[in-house]
């Protein structure tokens, strides 16, 4: 069988999008973000913002009878990217409640799993050039165990296998 030409996996990859947009995992061309986006709606049954393009939050889901707006933040790193940092704009930190950043390999497994409260986000940003952002390494203490998530069982396949860890 001869490889596969760029038109055939571009047109693969494009049915690969619309499939996923059925199941309502994407709804913009922004894949890494919406499938981060959609896994901490799944991992926390909460909610999605209406439209894409929500100012400052992106999850909403009640907690101890409280409703609480999530940020959402996702990363695909490839193995050697030493880049181990978030964007975080000042101007969003009055609009949700916690920080979620979401890191996966470059074939989306998750890798990391970051939960950080705005009170903490607002302790841990730091400028970098015109940037303002927020360094991992400063954040470990907000690791959280997705796999301890009320909707775990229904994002379970993106746990990384055994031999890739």
């Amino acid at each position: 069988m001869p490889d596969k030409t760029t038109r055939d996996l571009l047109i693969q990859f494009s049915e690969a999008k619309k499939a996923l947009r059925e199941r309502g995992v994407i709804r913009s061309e922004r894949f890494t973000g919406e499938l981060g986006e959609w896994l901490v709606e799944t991992a926390h049954r909460g909610q999605r913002a209406e439209g894409t393009t929500q100012k400052g939050w992106d999850i909403k889901l009640m907690s101890d009878g409280k409703p609480l707006k999530l940020q959402v933040k996702a990363h695909a790193k490839g193995d050697n990217n030493p880049a181990r940092w978030t964007n975080i704009s000042r101007d969003s930190l009055d609009h949700f409640d916690r920080l979620v950043i979401v890191v996966m390999t470059n074939d989306y497994f998750i890798k990391e799993w970051l939960e950080i409260p705005v009170e903490n986000v607002k302790r841990l940003i730091v400028q970098s050039g015109k940037s303002t952002i927020i360094q991992w390494k400063d954040a470990k203490d907000f690791t959280v165990d997705w796999k301890s998530l009320p909707g775990y069982q229904d994002i379970s396949d993106f746990e990384m296998p055994r031999k890739a860890r």
